[in-house]
Order: structure tokens, then sequence, then C-alpha cells
């Protein structure tokens, strides 16, 4: 039994197309390189980024449920949207801990310099008792 080179090269015809198909399908989503960095944006930009990511997920459940995606691409989807917004969510944190860290030393600042001139301060209740 002897295999023909038109069924050699047929094979492989239906080999690279296969590959084709079925790339996308196999093959993970990966965030691109700017999605990566998201703190460059600053924290409107980071804001403005998680509220369309968040609509992204709305329009993409709602896809699903009108039967415009199959379960495997929903899921693909919808998981590499997530990774997208958890990113820009721990940049929002990092972006709010360093706005919470200079409105404390700012506070310390004040309070030092009121301090130093004799200033009086209001205390809580249980102070001026």
């Amino acid at each position: 039994m002897t295999i023909g080179l038109g069924t050699v090269i047929g094979l492989a015809i239906v080999g690279v197309l296969l590959a084709l198909v079925l790339a996308p399908v196999i093959r993970r989503p990966r965030l691109e390189e700017n999605e990566a960095a998201p703190v460059d944006l600053g924290q409107a930009g980071l804001e403005a980024q998680r509220d369309q990511l968040y609509a992204d997920l709305r329009d993409l459940d709602f896809d699903h449920r009108l039967g415009k995606l199959s379960g495997t691409d929903y899921h693909d989807l919808r998981r590499h949207l997530e990774r997208r917004a958890a990113l820009v969510l721990l940049a929002l944190d990092e972006v709010g801990g360093a706005l919470d860290q200079t409105i404390e030393d700012r506070i310390a600042h004040r309070r030092h310099e009121r301090a130093s001139t004799g200033a009086r301060t209001i205390g809580t209740a249980d102070e001026r008792r």
C-alpha cells in the first residue's frame, strides 16, 4: 500500500487549515503590553478604563444570554476581561494608597506646625473634659 503525492499534499493542506481554525480557540488570550501597565494612566484614566471594562462585561453577558456567543468563546472573553479589570483595580488601589499617604503626611505636617506655633487644637470630647 503506497500513499500518493496527492494524498500527502491533501493531508498537509487539511492539517494547516485545521491549525488555523483551532489556533484562536486553543490559544489563551494574552494581555497586550499597554494593558500590563495601567498605572501610567492616572486615576481618572484608570477609573474610565474600569468603567469601560464593567460595561464590556455587561455587554458580553447580554450577548451570551441572547445566544450570540458560544459557551467557550464567552468564558474565554470573560476571563480575559476579568484579568484586565483586576489589573486596573490593583492600579487604582495603588493610586488611592499613595493619595491616602499624601493626605496623612500633610495632616501630620500641619499638626506639627500648629503645635510648634502654640496654636490651640480642638480635641475629641474626651480630651475636653
